[in-house]
């Protein structure tokens, strides 16, 4: 059957359980699913399941060691799509080229200004990344951004096509699920923001 490799964070929160779900689905369609989590949780390894769950050598996949596990992990199990999110992105993407994966599909979450704003560095070395981000999302068959800001930050700041992106919004569990609402008091102001407490996220 088909195999597909799914590299995601290992963190507990919506977008790892979105990928996990859709991991379990394809496993349940006789696909052999293979999902890749950072942080080197070893204690979430299985690699007799379906789900398989493997984890990186590094804490965030961004080695060289990593690719080398990768290159081996791709030659073993030939996948027919790979999916790349966050750190993982760069080597899924730039090595299931290489290996001639048929679906390369990076899920697009962070835009360039937050990096900018995340990263402090020199002008140069930001520009150098963007090339290098620019050979990555050409490199992808498929590029989903999670917003429609992140739609335009791809083609503006990448030029990638937009015929070539499809915006998947991130999903979170709806927390009237449970039919039981907390009452508003019209008086009272909240806010709601759902987001890291990361500077910038504001």
């Amino acid at each position: 059957p088909p195999s597909y490799f799914i590299a995601t964070s290992a963190r507990d929160t919506s977008q790892p359980r979105h990928f996990h779900a859709l991991a379990a689905a394809l496993a349940s369609r006789d696909r052999r699913v293979v999902v890749l989590v950072d942080e080197q949780r070893h204690d979430l390894e299985d690699t007799r399941g379906n789900p398989a769950v493997l984890t990186w050598p590094s804490r965030r996949p961004t080695e060289a060691r990593d690719a080398v596990f990768l290159r081996r992990l791709l030659r073993q199990y030939r996948p027919s799509a790979v999916i790349g999110n966050f750190g993982a992105t760069n080597v899924m993407m730039v090595l299931g080229a290489l290996a001639r994966v048929p679906c390369r599909i990076c899920w697009y979450h962070t835009l360039t200004g937050q990096i900018d704003l995340d990263t402090p560095c020199s002008q140069g070395r930001l520009r150098r990344l963007r090339w290098g981000e620019r050979i990555v999302y050409h490199a992808a068959t498929h590029r989903v951004p999670v917003s429609f800001a992140a739609e335009a930050d791809l083609q503006r700041v990448f030029a990638v096509p937009p015929q070539k992106i499809k915006v998947f919004h991130n999903a979170i569990a709806d927390p009237l699920a449970s039919g039981r609402a907390r009452p508003c008091d019209r008086r009272s102001r909240e806010i709601v923001c759902v987001g890291r407490m990361f500077p910038t996220k504001g």
